[in-house]
């Protein structure tokens, strides 16, 4: 699920996660099972991969540099 006043820049590929209002995916990113909240941002071709059994959360505001792989 993608809520409004989302941003994905071109390259980046979003599967199986939710991402709340004014989220940024930077450019070459992967997100993949996650639930990222309001307003996080997530730097270029950074890796957030988590499981169907044990998501990643990014709570609200964060801004993710690095990779998160579970």
């Amino acid at each position: 699920m993608i809520s409004r006043n989302t941003n994905i820049k071109a390259g980046s590929q979003v599967k199986n996660s939710i991402l709340f209002p004014r989220a940024e995916i930077g450019a070459n990113a992967t997100v993949e099972y996650a639930i990222l909240d309001k307003g996080v941002e997530v730097a270029e071709g950074v890796v957030i991969r988590g499981t169907e059994d044990n998501p990643i959360v990014v709570k609200k505001g964060q801004k993710v540099t690095e990779d998160i792989i579970r």
